[in-house]
């Protein structure tokens, strides 16, 4: 799940804050725009390819906080953690 525990790699954080701002300058730095042929995306059509973009983690963190609380009922009824798992073909 998510944790707050961003901030413990320096790298990390150094790198995401980098990278965002590459991007950021690509696109909104005029000199830059004329480099790279790109033009500055309104803010509200950004905000929208953020939000859009940033579905499938919480989808996935959704779904974690579902597994897990199925997996505490299951093992608060003494059953065996019965987690579905798609099935594997043998090959």
């Amino acid at each position: 799940a998510l944790s707050l525990d961003l901030f413990k790699d320096p790298w990390l954080v150094a790198g995401l804050v980098l990278g965002n701002a590459l991007q950021f300058a690509v696109i909104y730095v005029p000199a830059f725009n004329d480099i790279f042929h790109t033009v500055p995306i309104p803010r509200t059509e950004a905000l929208a390819i953020g939000a859009v973009g940033s579905l499938v983690l919480w989808i996935e963190e959704i779904r974690k906080l579902i597994v897990r609380a199925h997996d505490r009922r299951a093992h608060a009824q003494g059953q065996a953690h019965a987690r579905i798992r798609p099935a594997h073909s043998a090959t």
